[in-house]
């Protein structure tokens, strides 16, 4: 239970959104700062722009679904509410086609159901991306590896400062410079 609350709805109460697509995006969008102290939004694109050629599939593809379900779903419910117009305007079918005002609206459910799927899939990618290229994103921002939850909350914290207010790392949280000679001459 646990976990499908941490994949389905966001880290606090009060960023529950009133979708169900809304909440499985945010809890996603949540996970980078409940378990690393940095910011998803902040940090995604810096990380998303070192992934490989397959894992940079595999995220555009599952983008690709949830966009596919999400405009599936709004053509299907348009379709619907124009049909149930043109029930109320003309004068409509006998009662053996009634059946067909209601089927774009079983197939807009069933398409947000798959969004919803699909954006789970999508949170799973970027959740796996941000936890294996995480050292790398360390590394790139010149702050130490943290090896402690205490060195995890500062470096995150510090990452995400400079990154939204431009305020600098603190020096203890920067890596520090190697002993080992340059191989450059």
């Amino acid at each position: 239970a646990k976990r499908e609350l941490d994949v389905r709805y966001p880290d606090r109460p009060e960023k529950v959104l009133p979708t169900r697509l809304g909440n499985v995006i945010r809890a996603f969008e949540d996970y980078a700062r409940t378990r690393w102290f940095l910011e998803t939004v902040v940090v995604w694109p810096r990380i998303n722009s070192r992934l490989t050629e397959q894992e940079s599939k595999l995220h555009a593809d599952s983008e690709t679904d949830v966009a596919f379900f999400i405009n599936s779903t709004i053509w299907l419910s348009l379709s619907g509410a124009a049909m149930a117009l043109d029930a109320a305007i003309q004068r409509p079918h006998s009662v053996w086609l009634v059946w067909i005002y209601v089927v774009p609206f079983l197939l807009a459910f069933s398409f947000y159901q798959s969004a919803i799927w699909a954006a789970e899939r999508w949170g799973h990618f970027v959740r796996g991306s941000i936890d294996l290229h995480r050292f790398e994103f360390y590394r790139l921002m010149g702050v130490m590896i943290p090896t402690t939850a205490d060195e995890t909350r500062e470096v995150g914290i510090g990452i995400n400062r400079m990154l939204l207010y431009n305020t600098p790392i603190p020096d203890h949280l920067l890596e520090a410079p190697s002993d080992e000679p340059s191989s450059e001459g």
